[in-house]
């Protein structure tokens, strides 16, 4: 029985130490291009690039079945995200009774 138990923890040991390797070769080999992503982070043509507005705009479709009580906080969620003119389809058609307030700034109901 105790052969049984110290063959066991060989092979666990092993495999763990096997799983590890390969997430540290991994990341070993992932370093080269988080470089390059932080050298680009800091190019001003990149900044310059990203605040202008020749950048296509980005459309997200948010499934929304059965939400109306939660959907306000969704869109508002959306919203937050560093988007550029970000719309909400149909906004008027699916929360119905929550027109007391204005949508949020940067919202048009199409």
């Amino acid at each position: 029985m105790n052969h049984i138990l110290v063959q066991s923890d060989r092979i666990i040991l092993v495999y763990f130490l096997a799983l590890n390797s390969f997430y540290a070769l991994l990341l070993v080999l992932a370093i080269p291009e988080i470089w390059e992503q932080t050298r680009l982070a800091e190019d001003d043509d990149f900044q310059r690039l990203m605040q202008s507005d020749a950048l296509p705009p980005v459309t997200l479709l948010v499934p929304a079945y059965n939400e109306s009580a939660t959907i306000e906080h969704s869109v508002t969620a959306m919203l937050t995200l560093e988007v550029p003119q970000l719309r909400d389809r149909g906004r008027e058609r699916r929360v119905e009774g929550r027109h007391d307030r204005p949508p949020p700034h940067g919202v048009r109901p199409v």
